[in-house]
């Protein structure tokens, strides 16, 4: 089967949404990764030169996407330009194979001579048995690090020994802009893939009202966001 990959348009997010919530992803935990309300929305705002493709049949069902999305991450403690790829669906009901080398050749030929990222789940062996194994006219993938993600439950545990009192939360004020931005760069560097924060507005529907940072005597120690 030949495919041709098309342009994604903002009238395609209900059906990308679809897709992106159809099946979660595999391993202990199972997460269900979400870009409501509108998945084409989310990663233009995110970045407006972000890549969006599909592959349609006749009837304009989608059968396959995949997001590219230029960003700038901290990569062992360095900003890097990269291409992050993420949204890779197919459609369920797509019985055949999707021939990922066709798929990469044709990225490759709309953003020619880049390294492209992706994060894949530990637990997700077999997705990561079919990117790391070697074959002919195939791209060479690399493990390259380790991402932790940590869920807290709505029962907090502080414990007693733990002196708070030099500790207090609040909302961002607009004279503490400039400092938060710095924290966020000053620690995010220290972290593979954390992206460059210049702007939290490219954040889709995040109010900068629901910004709390918690500080130690009026220094920044710590942030966080509710949305």
């Amino acid at each position: 089967m030949k495919y041709h990959l098309i342009d994604a348009t903002s009238s395609d997010g209900q059906k990308m949404l679809e897709l992106i919530e159809s099946t979660p992803s595999k391993g202990m935990l199972k997460l269900l990764y979400t870009r409501r309300p509108n998945p084409y929305d989310s990663y233009i705002k995110e970045n407006k030169n972000s890549l969006l493709k599909l592959v349609k049949d006749k009837q304009g069902e989608i059968l396959f996407q995949v997001i590219v999305v230029p960003e700038s991450f901290y990569i062992e403690g360095k900003m890097t330009d990269i291409y992050y790829v993420g949204g890779l669906r197919k459609n369920q009901k797509f019985k055949k194979d999707i021939h990922w080398t066709d798929m990469f050749t044709k990225l490759n030929e709309v953003l020619p001579n880049h390294e492209f990222y992706c994060s894949v789940l530990n637990d997700n062996k077999h997705a990561k048995d079919v990117l790391l194994k070697k074959r002919g006219n195939w791209p060479n993938f690399y493990e390259m690090c380790t991402l932790h993600t940590n869920i807290f439950t709505p029962k907090v545990i502080i414990h007693k020994k733990w002196d708070c009192v030099d500790y207090h939360i609040e909302k961002v004020k607009k004279e503490d802009w400039k400092q938060v931005y710095e924290f966020l760069n000053k620690e995010g560097k220290k972290y593979n893939f954390f992206p460059v924060i210049q702007d939290l507005k490219r954040f889709y529907d995040l109010d900068l009202k629901d910004c709390y940072v918690l500080k130690k005597k009026n220094e920044i120690v710590g942030f966080t966001a509710l949305w």
